[in-house]
């Protein structure tokens, strides 16, 4: 299994782009899939840099109703003609952010597109084939990142905290290896893995995304959520490759306790498991 980042918030080189956003470009041996389309079009033109041709991509998962990783449908259906992407059937709510009292900001996709033929709407689990896996419906049973605080969904006139029934995740097993991918965790990626584990009988041998730890990393409370989630992660006995929303320093951190457990994708990285 090859994965090469397409987009994320750091890069590997000046001949690509990064932003605000995550893109992933999954190739097995039977199947290649994109994994989110960042903030822009900005996977795109770094896709041609890196030598992957989009248009060959069988389908798109987007593992959450935020632009900064649905934000590129639009490059997406121009690139590749016939590809469906699937999304949760909450994909397309009124989702927001509100930042120190400020007036809350839209941060969902496109509506235009959520009438479009190529979208294929997801309940709580869809069996793919070929060991290929979506699910969302996790469970709270460990707390999720503090950082949702800020992140509200829209119904009616009320606004209400995100509870992230629009989140999926991407079992996926090649080689006798599995491989999550989770967009975001905003669900907490300890229960990610832990509903994970509750659905395929075992934790993955390898978990590839973003944490939502951006605005962790610095006071004491902040490195004792830290401590705890790193000692988590490192029972379940996978390897991680972090990124996006996680950020560098709260990775840092994470590093410090995990070591060579977790590394970071930056856009233009390739990964070969």
């Amino acid at each position: 299994m090859k994965i090469s980042v397409l987009a994320e918030n750091t890069v590997v080189s000046p001949e690509l782009s990064c932003e605000h956003g995550l893109s992933l470009f999954i190739e097995t041996e039977q199947r290649s899939i994109l994994f989110d389309m960042g903030a822009s079009d900005i996977f795109c033109p770094n896709a041609t840099v890196m030598g992957i041709d989009l248009s060959g991509a069988e389908f798109a998962v987007l593992s959450h109703g935020h632009f900064d990783h649905g934000g590129g449908l639009a490059a997406l259906f121009a690139c590749n003609e016939a590809a469906p992407v699937y999304v949760s059937a909450h994909a397309f709510g009124d989702y927001l952010v509100k930042k120190d009292g400020d007036e809350p900001v839209y941060i969902g996709l496109d509506s235009a597109f959520a009438a479009s033929e190529r979208i294929r709407y997801v309940g709580e689990r869809l069996d793919l084939g070929r060991d290929c896996l979506l699910f969302s419906a996790v469970g709270d049973d460990h707390p999720r990142p503090s950082g949702n605080s800020r992140l509200f969904m829209r119904i009616g006139q009320d606004e209400l905290p995100d509870d992230f029934r629009h989140e999926q995740n991407l079992l996926l097993t090649a080689n006798g290896k599995s491989v999550l991918f989770a967009g975001c965790a905003h669900s907490g990626i300890v229960n990610i893995l832990a509903h994970c584990r509750r659905l395929s009988g075992a934790y993955p041998d390898v978990v590839i995304g973003g944490f939502h730890l951006i605005d962790r990393g610095s006071d004491a409370e902040a490195l004792a959520e830290l401590n705890a989630l790193a000692q988590q992660l490192l029972q379940t006995g996978a390897m991680f490759y972090t990124c996006h929303c996680t950020g560098l320093p709260a990775y840092e951190y994470l590093r410090s306790i995990m070591g060579d457990r977790i590394g970071y994708l930056a856009a233009g990285a390739q990964l070969a498991l």
